[in-house]
Parts: C-alpha cells; structure tokens; sequence
C-alpha cells in the first residue's frame, strides 16, 4: 500500500517540487522528504522566494493572464514558507513589474481617486491585454485614424524605411501600418484605438506637416470614441458625462467603467 500511494502523492506535488521526491521508492519516504523541506524553511529559502516575487518578468508575448498567474506561484512560495503578502503588496509588485508598453494603464490605475481592490486592478489588466488578439483580427481605426497615412497609398519602399520624424527615442516607428502591432505607438499588446501613449512632439510636428485626413465615417468616429472611453478608465461617471462622446458609443464606455 506504501508502493501504491507514492504515484497519487506524487501527483499532487507541485510540478517545481518533484525533484524532492524522485529516489523515493515509497509515499511515507517522499512524506519524511517533503516533511523536511517545507517544515524547516531556512532564510535562504524565505530570501530567494522573496527575490522571485519581486522578479517576475512580463513577457507581452503572452498572454496577460500568464504573468498575473506567474505573480501569484511567486506569492504561493512565499505564503508556504510562512510569509504573509497582502493583498496590497501584490498589487504593487503585479503592477511595479509590468512591461513599459503597460505605462498608459497603470498610470491610470495608481492615480485613480480611489484605490482600485485587487480584483479591479486585475479585470484593468485583462482588458488592456485582451487587445492584443484583436489587432490582427481587422483594420486599425481610433486616435491613430488621425495622423496615419494610407499604406495603399503610400509606395512598398516608403513602407518598409521607417521616416527619421516618426521614430521617437525607443526606436519605435509611429504610425506604422505595416505591423501586427499598434498602428498608432507601434508597441504590441493594443490595438490603436485603444492606444493611450503620449505622442512625441516630433511626431506631432510630422503629422502636421504629412497630413492625411480620410473622409470621416460612423465608424470612424465611434472606434475613435471607444479609444477616448477606454483612457477614461477610472474617471467619475460626471467626468465622463460631461466628455463630448457620441452617443452611438455610449454603452462602450459604460462597459468600461469601473
């Protein structure tokens, strides 16, 4: 019974823990072993998972969700050793780490008049990252409608050698249509109308002197509404009553709320 029980404790022993138990030929073996280990944390121990938890990495290549449940196996080890994290710890940490192209929401998030519950900061989270999937999904439209070029119109060779006036400090080329990424910033993990990063001032002065205004349509106009709603994000309800939405877009920006 001893032999038998070892395959069903193994089982439930977190995948970064079986190393402990794989010379044991028995469950009460692998029992003592896992007995030794998470009963007698060392400071060595209690220091290094700390260390993990402030060190979890956002790869934007994945989805959101797989860095929020990365932040949370860095809590669990923590909380196994004895070390209580509070709820507003993990808010810091989950946003302290947040990859750069996440700048736009959490500075929305910290200066929110009342400080979001872990949960809200979560869903902000998710929603911001759930863009990612819909940018290659159809046509960009939004805050970057305004100052982008066709790219039917523009020459395959104007295309591909990015202009010196669109490429702001970090290298990346504004208003590029050519990417899966944001047609507006260029980051990825949005979509453009979406995009709540502040545009330099030499794009700016760019735009203004390559303009191209298409001819203004319904849709047009609420996809670039839907981007206002959404950098709204924490706003009072009479701030956004007060904003100069239209009211086709309404609901979106309800649905945004908090």
């Amino acid at each position: 019974m001893d032999e038998l029980t070892l395959p069903y404790l193994w089982s439930k022993i977190h995948i970064e823990y079986r190393y402990l138990v794989d010379d044991c030929d028995t469950a009460s073996d692998a029992w003592a072993k896992l007995k030794v280990h998470f009963d007698m944390p060392s400071m060595f121990s209690r220091i290094h998972a700390r260390e993990e938890f402030y060190a979890v990495e956002h790869d934007i290549s994945l989805p959101i969700d797989a860095y929020i449940h990365a932040v949370t196996e860095a809590k669990a080890r923590l909380t196994a050793l004895g070390v209580t994290i509070s709820d507003d710890e993990f808010k810091d940490v989950l946003l302290m780490r947040l990859d750069p192209s996440f700048h736009a929401i959490r500075t929305n998030i910290v200066t929110q008049r009342t400080e979001p519950k872990l949960e809200e900061v979560k869903m902000l989270l998710r929603a911001a990252g759930n863009a990612q999937p819909s940018a290659k999904a159809g046509p960009q439209h939004g805050l970057a409608a305004r100052g982008m070029r066709n790219s039917s119109r523009t020459p395959s060779s104007a295309r591909t050698t990015p202009n010196p006036g669109r490429v702001d400090s970090r290298n990346f080329t504004w208003c590029d249509t050519t990417t899966d990424n944001c047609h507006r910033c260029s980051r990825s993990g949005h979509i453009a109308a979406r995009c709540m990063l502040d545009m330099p001032q030499h794009v700016r002065d760019w735009i203004v002197a390559n303009p191209y205004s298409p001819p203004p349509t319904r849709s047009n106009l609420a996809a670039e509404h839907a981007g206002l709603a959404f950098a709204n994000f924490g706003r009072l309800d009479s701030d956004l009553d007060n904003a100069n939405f239209d009211p086709s877009v309404l609901d979106i920006s309800n649905t945004l709320r908090i």
